[in-house]
């Protein structure tokens, strides 16, 4: 009878798992359709007058980013639709086919008239070094780097002597898994279950190292960020509650689930064998407790996470500067990166796509200028486009493991097993 059950019973995993996969990818789908529909794809050049704004349509001239352009109304709009100065600007030329109006950005907060223009998303890209993006990958696979090294001293840390090479293999598989293969089994979760394939009397260790890992990972960003927004309290604004909550929550948590004294004030080794499961929980509930016994490990480990968000930030720095928003701080993209990498690490869409665009051009924007804001969030759409772009070719290197028979084998093998 239990065994007729549990056959029925995986059809129904199998189809609950694929609805849960459609429905991400119709979410992520769906937001990226929301974001491409608000997104300026097209140069515009703002007009103000007696306090109303006026957005036509047309090419910028030059650098969007300088504070005089040219720009080329498109031939398809109407004259005499347009604003009165731009009219009477265009009356000057003459009656030139393709008329260029040379513009001065006016003083974003004076309240007079004049001109503003925003960049398409496509003048964004056109405008970047391409040579940057090569320094972001570099400075991505670092990151990586670093954070493999922190993943393998917290292996050894429990007996798990998994030699440095399997580690990196194991990490850019994860990343394949992650960002290029959509699907309900997340690269973390992949991971996992080969490192625990191939540390068969280490199990429960080698899959805590993974969960350990990921949560250091989580609370440095989170912390980092918390003091990052503490630094600029008037350019995050209710962003800077959230963010400092949050992290005191995780502090809590985290005190109240290893530390003697709130454990035993809730009782946890009384009813955590009760739970389903409670076999396994304990033994995952050890594995979590054993990393205390190692603070030296836990110390550097913490370090080497600090580090891994800094290269991080220093990439998102660079793609920030490169596609046109030379202005924003090293401390502000370090937040708002993490704000959205954060967001976006929720298994809300396949890779995050359309999450972390949404994120990326919400906190660029607030970071803007007044009177630039709205080039700024573009720009952050850019960066989120740039950054998810580069770390999909990071995991195609993780998909050249899967050439030898051996990894895909055994790749196969976890993902059944998830």
């Amino acid at each position: 009878m239990v065994a007729g059950s549990q056959v029925n019973t995986v059809p129904a995993n199998r189809a609950r798992a694929r609805w849960y996969m459609l429905l991400r990818l119709a979410l992520g789908l769906g937001l990226l359709v929301l974001v491409g529909w608000n997104v300026p794809w097209r140069d515009r050049l703002l007009v103000t007058e007696q306090g109303t704004t006026v957005p036509v349509a047309g090419e910028i001239q030059g650098s969007w980013q300088a504070t005089s352009i040219g720009f080329t109304v498109d031939p398809a709009v109407e004259r005499t639709t347009l604003p009165a100065r731009l009219q009477s600007d265009l009356a000057a030329l003459g009656n030139e086919q393709t008329p260029t109006v040379q513009c001065t950005r006016r003083a974003a907060d004076s309240g007079a008239d004049g001109y503003e223009w925003r960049p398409g998303i496509v003048r964004v890209f056109a405008e970047a070094e391409g040579r940057t993006f090569v320094l972001a990958f570099g400075l991505l696979l670092l990151a990586i780097f670093i954070g493999v090294v922190r993943w393998w001293r917290l292996l050894a840390a429990v007996g798990v002597r998994a030699p440095l090479w399997d580690c990196t293999r194991l990490t850019f598989l994860g990343v394949f898994f992650n960002l290029v293969v959509p699907g309900l089994t997340g690269g973390d979760v992949v991971k996992a279950v080969l490192v625990v394939r191939e540390n068969p009397t280490k199990r429960a260790d080698a899959f805590v190292s993974v969960v350990v890992d990921r949560a250091l990972g989580l609370f440095v960003i989170v912390g980092l960020t918390a003091v990052a927004v503490s630094l600029a309290p008037e350019t995050f604004g209710d962003l800077r509650t959230w963010v400092v909550g949050v992290f005191l929550t995780l502090c809590v948590a985290a005190w109240a689930a290893l530390a003697a004294w709130p454990r035993k004030l809730l009782r946890v080794d009384a009813w955590l064998p009760r739970l389903p499961q409670g076999d396994k929980l304990q033994s995952l509930d050890r594995a979590v407790r054993e990393y205390l016994k190692h603070p030296t490990t836990l110390v550097i480990a913490v370090l080497l996470s600090i580090a891994n968000h800094v290269v991080i930030a220093l990439a998102l720095w660079a793609l920030t500067i490169t596609l046109g928003a030379a202005t924003l701080q090293y401390m502000e993209v370090l937040a708002a990166g993490a704000i959205a990498n954060v967001v976006s690490s929720v298994p809300l869409a396949p890779g995050g796509w359309g999450v972390g665009e949404a994120v990326y051009g919400f906190v660029y924007q607030k970071l803007g200028e007044p009177g630039t804001a709205a080039s700024v969030g573009t720009v952050g759409i850019a960066v989120s486009v740039s950054y998810r772009l580069l770390m999909t070719a990071m995991g195609l290197i993780g998909g050249l493991f899967l050439l030898t028979r051996s990894t895909r084998a055994a790749t196969a093998a976890a993902r059944n097993e998830t």
